[in-house]
């Protein structure tokens, strides 16, 4: 593809302390330069293409990591046909059956006044002393559901017409908010934000929303889910391996490989 970047720009590994992380990264082909490469299925065959090369969507920007010394993120993915809920799981999903599950693709639902105010919330708890203004929230997820470009332009169309939001709620009450990413074939989990209050806290809200994105995959006919980096040596992104079974992405080979 033409719009390569040859990698982004070095920065501070966001997993590991004095670690650079670096990126292969493309600009995610526009309707039209997708039709002509992938044919009518257009942006979304174009996207299950990309994420089976293990890579993530960011804005407008496809990335994977590319980091020459260290090779601990890997892209794991779930083959639905081939997954089964253990029993702790099936627990967790009855502990939230008070929970509403809803699902939503109008833009114009991605940054509500209540999205907003969840996300600086969710924000605080990992940057206590950041102050964040609700414009600068707003815009934060208008990029993150894939409608800013890279000039920082508002788009009235999506630049991947892929988003929608699942939106999890307690009587009425907004706690918590996954960006999930479709293609024809596979759904990725883009991200996941919720409140921090202690009693939704012991609910384990990220792991719920992963067994919902599943049971979505399930319902509909989805081949794979994506759940984006698995790295064994980190807390926070080592809990992928509890979904079974799964397949990681071997980066030498570029081949799946089945873990039970």
């Amino acid at each position: 593809m033409e719009d390569k970047f040859d990698s982004l720009s070095p920065s501070e590994c966001g997993y590991f302390e004095n670690k650079i992380s670096m990126s292969e990264a493309y600009l995610f082909p526009t309707k039209e330069v997708a039709f002509e490469i992938f044919g009518r299925r257009s942006q979304k065959a174009a996207f299950d293409f990309f994420l089976a090369q293990g890579f993530r969507r960011n804005g407008r920007i496809i990335y994977r990591e590319t980091c020459p010394h260290c090779q601990k993120c890997v892209p794991i993915r779930i083959r639905i046909d081939d997954f089964c809920f253990s029993k702790s799981q099936r627990s967790l999903i009855r502990k939230n059956s008070d929970v509403t599950v809803t699902v939503t693709f109008n833009q114009q639902d991605f940054a509500t006044p209540e999205k907003v105010a969840l996300m600086k919330k969710y924000n605080l708890r990992h940057e206590p002393d950041k102050k964040e203004t609700d414009s600068e929230v707003r815009f934060l997820l208008l990029s993150m559901n894939g409608l800013v470009d890279l000039d920082d332009t508002i788009n009235e169309e999506p630049v991947f017409n892929g988003v929608m939001n699942m939106e999890y709620r307690l009587e009425g009450k907004l706690i918590g908010c996954g960006i999930v990413d479709i293609g024809n074939d596979s759904l990725s989990s883009n991200y996941f934000y919720y409140d921090t209050d202690s009693d939704i806290m012991k609910r384990s809200l990220g792991t719920f929303s992963i067994l919902q994105e599943i049971k979505y995959c399930m319902e509909n006919d989805f081949e794979f889910y994506y759940l984006g980096y698995y790295i064994a040596d980190c807390k926070k992104m080592s809990y992928k391996a509890r979904f079974k079974p799964h397949e990681t992405r071997d980066l030498e080979t570029a081949c799946w490989t089945r873990c039970d």
